[in-house]
């Protein structure tokens, strides 16, 4: 056993053993040729177990005058695996026996599989890569639609993070919706009834500081989204069963969709007339509250608001086409919030579009 070994392995009996009796045993079943195989089979071995082993001495340059020999060789082979495992030694190094480059495969595989797995993210970065993703994740009709009235809403993008910092739980497409709906996104819209800014808060609905500091975006959108809030659990009492989700989950949704439809009324309207006409619609048609749709309430929504409304006709015409606005825009806004999260950033949703016009343009 040379010095490098005794050194490096010859702390350790079970190394040294296992290089010893390799060497021993497969010198007498072959030739010269086969126990050079075997010796570099025997060397994977070592250098397996040698990883367990914390090699604390590195590398030592007064060897480097065995360089030429082949012995030298495989030794120092062997210690650029292990020492490469330790991190304290080049991963890479190129070592010969007998004049030919010994390959060390298990690097090259996984070389390999990192460029993969490079390029693989590569093409999925790429334009045509997200636009893959978009048409396999987002169905075809929403995509039309988004591409024919994406042009209609006003989205001013400096106020999406105050957005997303009061939103928690709240999709934010539905906040950008009724932001679109009440204000088009001028903080300074002022209503004839005296609703004010962004959100369009009223007077008895917000805080005196709210109020007080009303032309503040992030006071209002702040008081907009406690307000949806308040009405989401007003009308908690018509929300689909949770246990829907999982034996009926299209059903859910669906659900789910028209209470969406009912909050933008409170939001519009208050609570109370939206409570009364839900009433009204579960006693006309038997259903339970949650299996009520915006379609079902609807009819019952001016003599519910008669008891809240001087001019009740007028006000459930403004409901009727406030809801029609709000679920619009927030198909549209939905669709591109989901392309922004599936390119990665709004920086491309431009270029993107364009390409996705084209796309659904050629599938015609």
């Amino acid at each position: 056993m040379t010095d490098y070994f005794k050194r490096n392995l010859g702390k350790d009996l079970r190394l040294r053993t296992i290089y010893e009796n390799t060497l021993r045993e497969e010198r007498k079943k072959s030739g010269k040729k086969r126990a050079k195989n075997v010796i570099l089979a025997g060397l994977a071995s070592v250098i397996a177990l040698s990883a367990l082993v914390a090699f604390k001495k590195p590398y030592n340059e007064t060897n480097a005058n065995q360089k030429t020999s082949s012995a030298y060789n495989i030794e120092a082979h062997a210690y650029a695996g292990s020492a490469a495992s330790a991190n304290c030694y080049p991963a890479n190094l190129e070592l010969t026996v007998e004049n030919e480059t010994i390959d060390n495969k298990i690097s090259t595989a996984a070389t390999a599989s990192r460029t993969a797995k490079t390029e693989s993210v590569a093409s999925l970065n790429s334009i045509d890569g997200i636009i893959g993703r978009i048409t396999r994740e987002i169905p075809k009709e929403k995509l039309e639609y988004y591409i024919s009235n994406k042009n209609i809403v006003h989205m001013d993008e400096s106020y999406l993070p105050l957005i997303q910092k009061f939103a928690s739980k709240i999709d934010i497409a539905k906040v950008a919706a009724i932001i679109e709906a009440e204000s088009r996104w001028d903080p300074t819209c002022e209503s004839g009834c005296g609703a004010y800014g962004l959100m369009q808060i009223m007077q008895n609905s917000s805080t005196p500081y709210e109020w007080k500091n009303k032309t503040n975006p992030e006071l209002n959108i702040s008081a907009g989204i406690r307000i949806w809030k308040a009405k989401e659990s007003a009308l908690k009492f018509c929300e689909p069963p949770e246990e829907l989700k999982n034996s009926d989950s299209k059903a859910y949704y669906s659900a789910m969709w028209e209470h969406f439809k009912l909050t933008a009324v409170a939001y519009n309207s208050g609570q109370w007339p939206v409570i009364d006409a839900l009433e009204m619609a579960a006693k006309k048609n038997g259903k339970e509250y949650w299996k009520q749709t915006w379609a079902d309430v609807a009819p019952y929504i001016e003599t519910a608001c008669s008891q809240y409304y001087y001019y009740p006709g007028s006000k459930a015409e403004e409901i009727k086409g406030y809801v029609s606005k709000v679920t619009k825009y927030y198909s549209i806004y939905s669709t591109e919030f989901t392309i922004e999260k599936i390119a990665g950033s709004r920086d491309s949703i431009s270029s993107i579009t364009s390409q996705l016009e084209k796309k659904l343009g050629n599938n015609k």
